[in-house]
């Protein structure tokens, strides 16, 4: 499996490893939305600083945007940090946010070069 869950007191942290594409960004979220925990996270920590390779097509993060759109329904305020250093990555993540932004979602977005600014953020 290319991402480990734990989860935390108020949130939850993702770590991916190894390819970072639509199957794993869907299995996580698979993962995660269907555990009862997440009704009570406050963050979701995307940690992908240690990725091999990042592909993942404009279609298929519109696809998990508005699958993502309906997790604010119930979780209206949840910060997402989305941390990594791969070019290809940052780009994927700008993607992303951009587009969850023009779907209305309502949760707060923020990428970060450093786990720890990620974990400062979702905190604060």
């Amino acid at each position: 499996m290319p991402f480990e869950v734990s989860w935390k007191k108020k949130g939850l942290y993702l770590k991916f490893t190894g390819k970072f594409d639509f199957q794993a960004i869907d299995s996580a979220n698979r993962e995660v939305y269907g555990d009862a925990r997440v009704d009570n996270i406050k963050y979701l920590i995307w940690d992908a600083m240690d990725i091999d390779q990042a592909v993942v097509s404009e279609e298929q993060l519109d696809l998990a945007s508005e699958d993502d759109k309906v997790g604010t329904s119930y979780l209206p305020n949840l910060k997402l940090a989305l941390v990594g250093t791969d070019p290809e990555l940052k780009k994927i993540f700008e993607y992303y946010v951009n587009r969850s932004m023009q779907v209305n979602s309502t949760w707060h977005f923020e990428i970060f070069d450093r786990l720890a600014d990620a974990e400062n953020w979702v905190t604060s």
